[in-house]
């Protein structure tokens, strides 16, 4: 089905809209063929091993697993999604994963994910709380990677080369700007678009999200009762 639709997208992108009208442009824009860069590579990969070199971890994105308590007041299934990161994150059962499409950045900045709790238990309501900081944070992401990719017969090899940044702006301390600047405010806004559970609780008299279910103030992780 996958290469069914690359096909499509790709015959289109070459087709008028409206030959009498060739201002209209393309039936698909040409320059959205880019966004089915890496669905193209998943293709490749069907007909001939592929290795990919990845610059800030084993895979060229952002994994964090956690593993959960039960609670059957919040369920054993949540779903979330943020297609502007983007990002995905569910839990079921007793396994929480969070995923970043993103190259590896946020792994790269937070190995373990936020407050370093990838792979330690979380109760449900927490990992809810957690998945909305890494939304928040797909969507601060200011920067991509440039890649170069080669293949023979047998091997299709593609290697990230470097973090290409989407500004010129730089932070004091002169380096590139990855991530754009992080608002509790605007976190705030989050945690609740997202319905975190008691997130209410979460947020200060300003409006900014000033408390966490997830670290103490030494930084170690709380643990709830089911």
């Amino acid at each position: 089905m996958s290469k069914i639709l690359v096909g499509i997208l790709f015959k289109e992108a070459s087709l008028l809209r409206d030959q009498r009208q060739p201002a209209l442009g393309e039936i698909f824009p040409p320059d959205a063929m880019d966004e089915m860069f890496m669905l193209h590579l998943l293709l490749q990969s069907w007909r001939k091993l592929s290795l990919f070199r990845a610059l800030h971890t084993q895979h060229p994105f952002t994994l964090y697993v956690y593993s959960l308590s039960e609670d059957i007041e919040y369920g054993m299934f949540n779903l979330s999604t943020n297609i502007f990161g983007p990002s995905i994150c569910i839990r079921f059962g007793d396994l929480g994963f969070a995923f970043v499409g993103d190259g590896g950045l946020q792994h790269d900045l937070a190995g373990l994910g936020p407050y370093e709790l990838a792979r330690q238990q979380l109760h449900p309501i927490q990992f809810d709380e957690l998945a909305a900081r890494v939304h928040y944070k797909s969507a601060l992401r200011n920067a991509t990677h440039s890649y170069i990719h080669s293949e023979d017969a047998d091997t299709f090899r593609c290697q990230q080369m470097a973090v290409v940044p989407y500004t010129k702006s730089k932070p004091i301390d002169g380096s590139d700007q990855v991530f754009k600047p992080w608002s509790q405010k605007q976190l705030a806004e989050v945690l609740e678009r997202y319905e975190v559970p008691g997130f209410e609780y979460l947020i200060d008299e300003a409006g900014e999200a000033a408390f966490t279910r997830l670290v103490d103030e030494d930084g170690q992780k709380l643990s709830l009762k089911d």
